[in-house]
C-alpha cells in the first residue's frame, strides 16, 4: 500500500507540473485574446463617434426635407453629387433620377440608411466612393448652404467611407483574434481535462492514505 502511495504521490506531483504549465499558457493566451479585442475596439471608437453623428443628422430629416430636396427641377451640382455617393452605395445607378425613384418614399429611403450594413461593403463600392468623398465640394458645411437633407446625407456618406477605412485597419487584427480565440479554447479544453485527471489522482491519494490510516 506505501508502495501504491508514493506512486501515486509522484503522479500527482508530474500532472501538477503539466497542469501549471498548462495554466500559464492559457492565461498568456487568455490576456493576448483581451489585448486583440482592445486595440478592436480602440480603432473602431474612432470611426463610431463619426458615424453616430451622421445617424443623427439623418434622425433630423423628415418627410418634408426629402420631399423638398426630390422637389428640385434644377439641383444645385453639390446636390447631385451627394446623391450620386448615395446611390452609389445603395447599388442604384448615379442619376439624379435614380436619386429621385430612391426618394419616392422619404420613410423608406431614410431607413435604408440608417440600416444600412456598413460591415460588409463591396470593396469596388468604395472604391468608387472616393471620387465622391474626396471631391472638394463634398464638405456638409458648404452642402447645408444649398440643402439641410443633403448635408446630412454627405455626413452619412463621409461617415460610411471613415468607417470602412477603420475596418480595414482592423480586419488583420480580427484575424488574428480569430485565431488566437481558437488557441485558447483549444488550450482550456486541454486544461480541463488535465485538471479532471489530477483531481482524480489527487482522489486516489486521499483513499490510499485513508486505508493506510486505519
Amino acid at each position: 500500500m506505501v508502495v501504491d502511495l508514493e506512486a501515486r504521490q509522484k503522479e500527482a506531483a508530474e500532472q501538477e507540473k503539466i497542469t501549471a504549465a498548462e495554466e500559464a499558457e492559457s492565461k498568456e493566451l487568455f490576456q493576448q485574446v483581451a489585448s486583440i479585442k482592445d486595440e478592436c475596439e480602440q480603432e473602431l471608437d474612432k470611426a463610431m463617434p463619426i458615424y453616430r453623428e451622421a445617424v443623427g443628422a439623418l434622425e433630423t430629416l423628415d418627410r418634408g426635407d426629402i420631399t423638398e430636396m426630390k422637389a428640385y427641377a434644377n439641383p444645385a451640382a453639390e446636390i447631385v453629387l451627394v446623391v450620386q455617393a448615395v446611390c452609389l452605395l445603395l447599388g442604384r445607378p448615379e442619376t439624379w433620377d435614380e436619386a429621385k425613384k430612391q426618394m419616392n418614399n422619404p420613410t423608406e429611403f431614410l431607413s435604408k440608411l440608417k440600416q444600412y450594413n456598413k460591415d460588409n461593403i463591396k470593396e469596388r463600392l468604395l472604391t468608387k466612393l472616393k471620387k465622391y468623398t474626396q471631391d472638394a465640394r463634398f464638405e456638409p458645411k458648404a452642402i447645408a448652404k444649398k440643402s439641410r437633407a443633403a448635408m446630412s446625407l454627405c455626413m452619412w456618406a463621409r461617415a460610411i467611407d471613415n468607417y470602412a477605412g477603420v475596418l480595414k485597419v482592423i480586419k488583420p487584427k480580427r484575424e488574428a483574434l480569430e485565431t488566437a480565440e481558437g488557441q485558447l479554447k483549444a488550450a482550456q479544453d486541454a486544461l480541463r481535462s488535465k485538471q479532471a485527471a489530477l483531481e482524480k489522482v489527487r482522489a486516489e491519494i486521499h483513499r490510499l492514505q485513508s486505508d493506510y490510516n486505519t
